[in-house]
């Protein structure tokens, strides 16, 4: 799991005459027997990234999560439920229209993409983005951990549904340097029984995102029944 921080209230920087910011991930490390700082960057002018491993930052094993259900807890002090366990491995990919020969590929929550590079061999991951012109894993998005990362309950006013986010840090760093930062969204959505992939896309640099419909993602006040 990872825990991100994102601070824009730093002191003014000369150069931009904005104030400084600060984004810092505290990545889980259960090997570390103390938190350590791993590394800084400042990718932009007066923008620093921050590195921390931590064991304090590993979110503990739960049988139900690795299983593919969650209890969320939302800022309004609602108790919501989410049980994909249905659609556990199951082969989520983007259209075939896209022009530049790439297309998203997800396994919910289990390693079952073999995602092969030419510089690595092979890898199991959870998401990757494959090139459909070399059959080969273009990028590694996210690797499945278990449950670890817990998903956000969101409610959208302009489309008057609700919606599950899982935010992803543990994909590979972008040919720019950057870390890789993977949403996926799971949209209530009664009328589709299976699911719909309703459009992937990189809105930034390494900011990867995909949103998907599913009635599975409608459960938000049943109790799962363990």
């Amino acid at each position: 799991a990872t825990w991100i921080f994102h601070y824009q209230d730093g002191e003014m920087c000369d150069q931009t005459q904005q104030p400084r910011q600060t984004t810092i991930y505290y990545h889980c490390d259960e090997e570390a027997s103390s938190p350590f700082l791993y590394n800084v960057e400042e990718r932009q002018l007066c923008n620093y990234v921050l590195n921390i491993h931590s064991p304090e930052a590993c979110v503990p094993e739960n049988s139900h999560n690795a299983a593919c259900q969650w209890k969320i807890s939302a800022k309004t002090g609602d108790t919501y439920y989410l049980d994909l366990s249905s659609l556990k491995g199951e082969l989520i990919q983007t259209s075939n229209s896209s022009q530049n020969g790439y297309r998203f590929h997800y396994s919910p929550c289990q390693n079952l993409l073999h995602c092969y590079q030419q510089t690595g061999g092979y890898i199991n991951v959870m998401m990757d983005i494959y090139n459909q012109q070399t059959s080969t894993c273009e990028h590694i998005n996210a690797i499945w951990e278990d449950g670890r990362v817990q998903p956000q309950w969101n409610f959208d006013e302009n489309m008057n549904t609700y919606y599950y986010s899982f935010h992803y840090y543990n994909g590979e760093k972008c040919s720019n340097g950057d870390d890789d930062v993977t949403h996926v969204n799971w949209w209530c959505d009664p009328n589709e029984p299976d699911y719909k992939v309703v459009n992937a896309s990189e809105p930034l640099p390494c900011h990867f995102e995909i949103n998907i419909a599913s009635a599975s993602a409608c459960n938000a006040t049943q109790e799962i029944k363990y």
